[in-house]
């Protein structure tokens, strides 16, 4: 427990403490601040510090915990050394007082309402936050960004086609799992998709205690968001808007969801209010200390989401026309950003190139050479320095641009919500953009007042908080033109977390607090005010209400809960010299499973590349790993055609289990936990001939290499049957057919077919031949088949499987009976066998 404190607080609490205290850049100016915002400034400060750190040291392939710990020790010890008795801070410092309550109810709620249960168990693979979660185990075992894999680079050439298709992006070889990518298939070189930043923070909480650690390091973060929001609010807006502000956000449900859910934009958040806090208090309050700390917090959110370029255009666009309200571009900021900005381009250019591709790519469609933006933004801010030096000019932008840019903002938002249709190159979801987040996750009345506050924040202190403006704007355009993302399940959510939604919970404070937001109400009788004052507490409270009942729904669900012990047990069946295959994407999820078993439970996985791999090689390349590896395993669901009289498969266990996962409501609100089912069976494969004495398969037992395009394995109720559900069109391996075992023998029913529907009727097919029809009926009865003796010489003499091909016509209960169960239903098959 000690040893944790300690660690907790070299990482996040003295480095930051100390330079703030150190008497540097007129640190009477800094020291005055309200204790609660200095408390704040010395985590802060600490992340930066150690984010750099080991950011810097995993870059170089040496991140160590113990080594983040050693060197941030080590600057406080200089630190100490050097400031001694001068890091004390003189006694007419602010000391903590009754506006420390704010902040600290607002961390407390949302420490309860981010805490009150674990986070996430979101190991697998198949999307972002099994990519982040992995990529950060991934630095804490290895200590790189990047991975070197001896299973791959010891892959021989002529097999790569079975786990690595060829991409035809330059920029990589082929995808080792879904977010990572394979670089260079020699050497094995894989590195993930995404901006690392994340991932290093996933490693510090590993650190500090193992897999929970990394799992609960998100929800801290999410706190710190809530207060970056706050603190940032209470300079541009006032504590009343700030307060109520942020309050919004702590009960709403995307800060709730994001804060137990592995995102890097929760991350983003800290960093980019925090740098608009930094910038203000550096460009508006003269504060030189604050100028590089902002540069930091803008460069360290490029490494943490690529969208952080935004707050870097922001700031540097707010630093350009700051001179029109008489402020010089500060050095200290500049230099930094630029150093930042420059060292953040070579990581995407050379670590990151298969992720840069995308955005570059972007670039290619735009008119002109791709150059053109740099060099209008560079003729822009040329222009506006030059027009700053002249007065009449400097006074005419200086009333024209707050009008001009509140009447855009104001006329995108309107034309948005109630004019934006789909078109050609526009998705239905991004033309429906503002109003899928208003009417999912704000509300009307929220939005309404949001644009109510922004009028009078824009009215009141557009130039002081012109880099709010700007990033808000550029969000803005850029989101609600296009999500880029598909809006299901809390997906879309998370493009609005950075920055939209905080501000727009902002401006409804602002709103809400109206009076006190502008001085032209000083004017209006007592009870007027009073008026409007209500009006504005009931706007808080119905927003609030709302978001707090959207929030109740999710207070106790654990998305995942269980899947870490399921993949532990998993990861219990293997050693270390064994071989794990998982069946494509193509065959079922199971793909999901492989990432974590290899990357958090240090497993050999590989992944098949599709569901029908040529035969002869996979056999030849099973005859290879016989040799390298003690036992070749393969896990599935049931799709992959690998089976063969060369190679024997042995049954080991079949598993079936369901995780809570939430609803994958598409362009609406999911409202429901429902379950995600992995059903599988664990086989071991083994280079040797099965000999032609038949063929019995147990249909829904341990079938999964046998069958194709069936739906999951089912046990019927009170008894050992086993079975599946056909398809329109499923598929049977057959091995054993011979001259003396050519009899198909099937045990099928009807599974309870309405009476109202026909009779289903099931014409069979072995290697495309016909072989009858059957029709089946509610009781479970064999139906006996002939396989010709030419065709069973034929697939006697090969070593390739029979394909047996069920089509059959199906029904549909959910159309039928109203049930929840959308399934095209064919036959219900028990058994399969051939004698």
């Amino acid at each position: 427990m000690l040893s944790t404190l300690l660690s907790v607080l070299l990482i996040a609490y003295l480095p930051g403490a100390m330079v703030f205290r150190y008497p540097c850049a007129r640190r009477e100016r800094r020291v005055v601040l309200p204790a609660e915002e200095r408390v704040f400034w010395y985590v802060v400060i600490s992340l930066v510090i150690s984010s750099v750190t080991a950011l810097g040291l995993a870059a170089i392939g040496e991140y160590r915990f113990f080594l983040l710990l050693l060197i941030n020790g080590i600057l406080c010890a200089v630190l100490g050394i050097v400031g001694r008795s001068q890091l004390r801070l003189p006694s007419e410092i602010q000391r903590i007082g009754w506006t420390a309550i704010v902040p600290a109810v607002i961390a407390a709620v949302s420490l309860w309402l981010v805490f009150s249960v674990p986070p996430a168990e979101y190991l697998m693979g198949g999307k972002d936050p099994g990519t982040y979660m992995n990529e950060g185990i991934q630095i804490a075992q290895r200590g790189t960004l990047t991975i070197r894999e001896p299973i791959v680079a010891s892959l021989p050439v002529e097999f790569r086609s079975l786990f690595f298709p060829e991409s035809d992006d330059p920029t990589y070889y082929s995808n080792r799992f879904m977010g990572f990518f394979l670089l260079e298939p020699d050497s094995g070189h894989v590195v993930g998709q995404f901006p690392h930043l994340y991932p290093v923070w996933i490693a510090i909480g590993y650190g500090i205690n193992g897999l929970s650690g990394a799992r609960y390091i998100i929800g801290v973060w999410a706190v710190l968001g809530v207060l970056a929001v706050y603190f940032a609010g209470v300079w541009l807006l006032g504590r009343p808007a700030a307060m109520l502000g942020a309050l919004l956000l702590c009960v709403h449900v995307g800060q709730v969801w994001y804060g137990r859910y592995p995102n890097a934009e929760i991350l983003l958040q800290v960093f980019l209010f925090a740098g608009l806090l930094a910038f203000s208090r550096a460009s508006v309050d003269d504060d030189r200390f604050f100028a590089p700390v902002a540069a930091m917090l803008a460069t360290i959110g490029f490494f943490t989401h690529i969208t952080g370029v935004f707050a870097i255009v922001a700031l540097a666009t707010a630093s350009v026309l700051g001179t029109l309200d008489g402020r010089k571009p500060q050095a200290a900021f500049l230099v930094p950003l630029v150093v930042g900005t420059s060292v953040a381009l070579l990581y995407y250019a050379t670590i990151l190139a298969p992720y840069l591709a995308l955005p570059l790519g972007l670039f290619r469609y735009l008119p002109g050479h791709p150059a053109a933006p740099f060099v209008l933004a560079l003729l822009a801010a040329t222009s506006v320095l030059w027009l700053a030096k002249r007065q009449r000019a400097r006074i005419f932008l200086k009333r024209l641009l707050p009008g001009t840019f509140v009447t855009a903002l104001l006329g995108l938002a309107t034309y948005a919500y109630f004019f934006r249709t789909p078109g050609p190159g526009l998705a239905e979801h991004d033309a429906e953009a503002l109003r899928l987040f208003t009417n999912l996750y704000l509300s009307p009345i929220g939005l309404i007042a949001a644009l109510t506050g922004l009028v009078v924040v824009v009215r009141r202190t557009f130039w002081p908080g012109l880099a709010y403006m700007l990033i808000l704007g550029i969000s803005s355009c850029f989101f609600f033109y296009k999500m880029r993302v598909i809006p299901e399940h809390f997906w879309a959510l998370r493009r609005f977390i950075p920055v939209i939604l905080p501000c727009a919970l902002l401006m409804i404070g602002v709103a809400a607090t109206l009076p006190s937001s502008t001085h032209m109400w000083a004017r209006l009788h007592r009870p007027a005010r009073v008026l409007i004052y209500g009006v504005g507490i009931l706007v808080f409270i119905t927003v609030g209400r709302q978001y707090v009942s959207s929030t109740q729904a999710i207070v106790n669900h654990v998305e995942y809960a269980g899947l870490i012990g399921h993949l532990e047990k998993l990861a219990s069946r293997f050693d270390d010299a064994d071989l794990v295959l998982f069946e494509s994407r193509q065959s079922s999820d199971m793909h999901v499973m492989a990432l974590p078993l290899s990357y958090t439970y240090a497993r050999n996985t590989l992944v098949m590349a599709t569901a029908e791999p040529e035969k002869q090689l996979f056999g030849k390349f099973l005859r290879w790993a016989k040799g390298r590896y003690q036992r070749v395993f393969f896990v599935g669901g049931g799709g992959t055609e690998i089976v063969s009289m060369s190679m024997r498969v042995l049954p080991v266990a079949g598993e079936r289990f369901q995780v809570p996962e939430y609803e994958q409501a598409f362009r609406a609100y999911p409202t429901q936990v429902r379950s995600k089912e992995f059903d599988f069976g664990i086989y071991e494969l083994r280079a040797e001939r099965v000999e032609s004495d038949g063929f019995d398969l147990d249909v829904g037992a341990m079938d999964d290499l046998f069958v194709r395009r069936v739906h999951a394995k089912e046990h019927h109720a009170g008894s050992e049957l086993t079975f599946r559900w056909t398809r329109d069109v499923s598929m049977v391996s057959l091995l054993g057919v011979n001259e003396d075992h050519h009899s198909l023998t099937l045990w099928v029913s009807d599974g309870g077919r309405p009476e109202t529907l026909p009779p289903v009727r099931a014409e069979l097919y072995l290697e495309d031949r016909w072989l009858g029809t059957l029709i089946a009926t509610a009781n479970l009865e064999p139906h006996h088949f002939d396989i010709p003796i030419e065709l069973a010489q034929v697939l006697e003499s090969r070593d390739e499987a029979g394909l047996l091909r069920i089509e059959s016509s199906t029904w549909n209960p959910h159309e039928v009976l109203g049930v929840p169960d959308d399934r095209n239903l064919g036959l219900m098959l028990d058994r399969v066998r051939i004698e």
